[in-house]
């Protein structure tokens, strides 16, 4: 992981629990110190600037990254103390020189507006995320249409970051569309979709969209998903197929996919999930009489360990799976 990042995931670690063992400076919010604080700090590593001089010396230097080894080896600065002063002069080159954007301001500025968005969200944090997944887009085209593969070129962006990336545009997307937002979800897909590595994921997501106007492709699109998991299945994601199909989906998809996911069952857990999302394909046909059996099915199992193993002859499987008939 990149330096910046790795103290964004100290910071975001240790604010979810401060009873981590950290020093001050490791988590502190450098934006929220004033450039007097900043400069004080520097002195304090016997490194003497102030903002004229620290904006000549970035004309020599194309990062905060480049102008902290440069001063570390001057001032025979190492480890924790180089690290002090990197992420003093980051949050400086950050204020004073923004128009020399490097990668690691860009993935900082990304960390910061995802933890702006998930932890205060308001109207303007979401047009500020807004903004900068789409200047996140441009970068990765930038790249590629300079020659670099979708893959690496996103690979790279994503060592900068202390969030996961990947997971995090795929949660935002469905956020959207969970919002009937389904212009700019659609928008979304056909930016990212070709950058990420797990594309089951996003192609479920797309399968959401279309299932808004085009039903027929939905589900063409979750067929063709349903049986790429025969050969590389994976529960979580089974159950957000469940999760989409429950809600007015295909039937027979649903059935389908609900025989898989038994199929790799290991856990209580697993299969009284599965069993919930039954009750409400039951609930959402009409289907009292066979809602109500699996009702009593999950109730007799409340008495089993979420972690207990559940075995292929289990005969809630098999009682399931009569109900499908």
């Amino acid at each position: 992981m990149e330096r910046r990042a790795l103290y964004n995931s100290l910071r975001m670690g240790w604010l979810i629990d401060r009873n981590q063992a950290v020093e001050s400076w490791q988590v502190d919010d450098y934006r929220l110190l004033t450039p007097t604080d900043l400069f004080a700090r520097l002195a304090l590593l016997d490194v003497h600037i102030d903002k004229n001089t620290f904006v000549n010396l970035s004309d020599d230097f194309e990062s905060p990254e480049e102008l902290t080894d440069s001063i570390a080896n001057d001032h025979q600065l190492e480890g924790k103390v180089s690290d002090q002063l990197y992420l003093l002069l980051f949050e400086l080159w950050r204020r004073f020189v923004p128009e020399k954007m490097s990668l690691s301001l860009f993935c900082d500025e990304l960390d910061h507006q995802i933890f702006l968005y998930d932890t205060a969200p308001s109207q303007d944090n979401h047009e500020a995320l807004e903004y900068v997944i789409n200047n996140l887009q441009i970068l990765l085209d930038e790249n590629v249409d300079a020659g670099g593969k979708p893959h690496e070129v996103f690979a790279r962006v994503c060592e900068g970051c202390a969030n996961h990336v990947e997971n995090y545009l795929y949660d935002y997307t469905a956020e959207q569309i969970d919002g009937d937002n389904i212009p700019y979800a659609a928008e979304l897909l056909d930016g990212f979709e070709k950058y990420v590595t797990d594309k089951k994921w996003f192609s479920l997501l797309r399968a959401r969209v279309l299932g808004q106007t085009e039903g027929q492709e939905a589900d063409i699109l979750i067929k063709k998903l349903l049986k790429d998991s025969k050969t590389a299945p994976e529960l979580d994601f089974l159950f957000e197929v469940l999760e989409f199909l429950v809600q007015g989906g295909n039937p027979a998809l649903f059935i389908e996919a609900v025989k898989l996911a038994l199929h790799h069952v290991k856990q209580e857990e697993d299969l009284q999930e599965i069993l919930n999302y039954s009750i409400d394909y039951f609930h959402c046909l009409d289907r009292e009489e066979k809602e109500a059996q699996v009702l009593r099915i999950l109730e007799a199992r409340k008495k089993y360990s979420l972690e207990a193993l559940v075995k292929p002859s289990d005969p809630a499987i098999a009682q399931l799976l009569a109900l499908f008939r």
